[in-house]
C-alpha cells in the first residue's frame, strides 16, 4: 500500500506483520509518503536523490516487480 500527505514526523512508526519504508518531509508541515509491505514479501528499497520526494521498491516474489510513489506538488 502507498500513501502520500502521511504528514508523519520522524518518529517510530510501526504495524505488525508489515514493513514501513517512509519519506518524511521533515522542512515542511504537510506531505510525505509511505510505503507498506507484508512481512512475507522479499523486497528492497531502491535509492533516490535527495531532492526527490519518491519511494521505489523493487518487490521480489516469482517475478520481479518495481513499484514507485511519487509526490508531485506543481505551483
Amino acid at each position: 500500500m502507498c500513501l502520500q500527505e502521511t504528514f508523519l514526523k520522524p518518529e517510530k512508526f510501526t504495524l505488525t506483520r508489515y514493513s514501513v519504508v517512509r519519506k518524511d518531509r521533515i522542512d515542511k508541515r504537510k506531505g510525505g509518503l509511505i510505503t507498506i509491505i507484508k512481512d512475507s514479501l522479499n523486497y528492497t528499497e531502491i535509492a533516490s536523490s535527495n531532492n526527490t520526494e519518491c519511494i521505489t521498491v523493487n518487490l521480489e516474489p516469482t517475478i520481479a516487480i518495481l513499484l514507485s510513489v511519487i509526490y508531485i506538488f506543481v505551483v
